[in-house]
């Protein structure tokens, strides 16, 4: 009988210990998706203003090599 004790409370303690590790698997796609949002928001920011000197570099005459 303790067998059969020991084999349930492993079978029980492995469903919530892969319950606790798909939770976390959430939770660090749903932070690496904000995180990835936020870097193509800043990146296309970085972009605009690196366009905006561009075009100014440009507008003044200056030679702009590419």
């Amino acid at each position: 009988m303790a067998a059969k004790d020991s084999l349930r409370v492993r079978e029980l303690v492995t469903e919530l210990l892969e319950a606790i590790d798909a939770d976390l698997d959430r939770q660090i796609a749903k932070k690496t998706a904000e995180l990835r949002a936020r870097a193509e928001g800043r990146r296309a920011k970085e972009l605009r203003a690196a366009a905006g000197a561009y075009a100014a570099i440009r507008d003044r005459g200056t030679a702009v090599k590419d």
